[in-house]
């Protein structure tokens, strides 16, 4: 009777772990709720990413703007000023005109 009983207990064991095994193996099946769900939560941490990447580019473009004001202003301080009889300053005109001439010649002879 012993017997029996050990051996009935090692068959039920030995039949619970082949049950396990095909339960791991089956596919699981998920409610359409939760697939929609789901797809909605990865578009919307796409989307937070999408917003980060736009947010430093407009804060990088930003930067550029301002960057490029500072330079403007300085170039228009330098343009207004005046001697004491009222001339402009030649030597900041000439910069200028310097600086343009460069820029344009650096422009024109692009390597193919």
């Amino acid at each position: 009777e012993l017997e029996a009983q050990r051996r009935a207990e090692m068959g039920e064991e030995e039949g619970n772990e082949e049950e396990d095994e095909p339960a791991a193996k089956k596919k699981v099946l998920t409610n359409p709720f939760e697939k929609k769900q789901l797809k909605f939560e990865e578009m919307r941490q796409k989307q937070e990413e999408m917003k980060k990447k736009w947010a430093e580019e407009e804060k990088q473009r930003q930067r550029e703007i301002e960057k490029s004001n500072k330079r403007r202003k300085n170039t228009h301080l330098k343009l207004q000023q005046k001697t004491k009889k009222g001339q402009p300053i030649m030597a900041n005109k000439m910069d200028y005109l310097m600086h343009k001439i460069t820029k344009s010649m650096g422009a024109g002879f692009k390597k193919k």
